[in-house]
């Protein structure tokens, strides 16, 4: 999706691009370049930021080899879809989704964005399409864990809640595991 283009001003160009990395080899040439677009973010993205979004400090080069299902770990899996965010063709932010098999109906949801890229709005274009891809894919709810001292994410989650189109049907605070889980529900209505 191509939500502007570089005009005669110079403004920038932000597309996004949905992989589905569990429906194709982990070695696929889709998934393997979805891998450098996830590690060309991670290798830009602030040291706290990424103790924030990974709950302590992430293995770097596992991270996209997790995603893709290249790299087998115990507490995760291939990732259903995943949302990349480009600004002129650069890779700048992800988000990415894991359906549980569990519940079908609901979908854990993590994301990432370049430090230096945050405020200008990528965010919230990410977040829209990866709404609109979940209802496509008859996800009704969204799991989202947040580090408790991970203020932006916190401050995000509330904006979208706000929006009428996510509404809190669960919060869960476990200070043993370190983190607030918050359970979304998706509005049905339209975007």
């Amino acid at each position: 999706m191509q939500l502007a283009d570089r005009d005669k001003n110079g403004q920038e160009l932000l597309e996004l691009q949905v992989f589905h990395p569990r429906r194709e080899e982990p070695t696929s040439p889709s998934n393997l370049a979805l891998e450098g677009y996830v590690r060309e973010v991670v290798s830009h993205t602030d040291r706290r930021d990424l103790l924030m979004r990974f709950f302590g400090w992430p293995n770097m080069e596992a991270i996209p080899g997790r995603i893709t299902g290249r790299i087998a770990d115990q507490h995760e899996q291939p990732r259903d879809a995943v949302i990349v965010a480009f600004v002129n063709r650069r890779p700048v932010g992800y988000i990415d989704v894991a359906r549980f098999s569990a519940h079908p109906d609901t979908a854990e949801l993590g994301m990432l964005l370049r430090t230096d890229m945050q405020r200008r709005g990528i965010g919230q274009a990410m977040r829209q399409e990866t709404l609109h891809v979940l209802r496509e894919e008859g996800v009704s709810y969204l799991e989202i864990r947040i580090h408790p001292d991970n203020r932006k994410i916190q401050n995000a989650r509330q904006k979208w809640s706000q929006t009428e189109e996510l509404r809190v049907v669960a919060f869960r605070r476990s200070i043993e595991d370190g983190e607030m889980s918050y359970t979304l529900a998706l509005e049905s209505q339209s975007l």
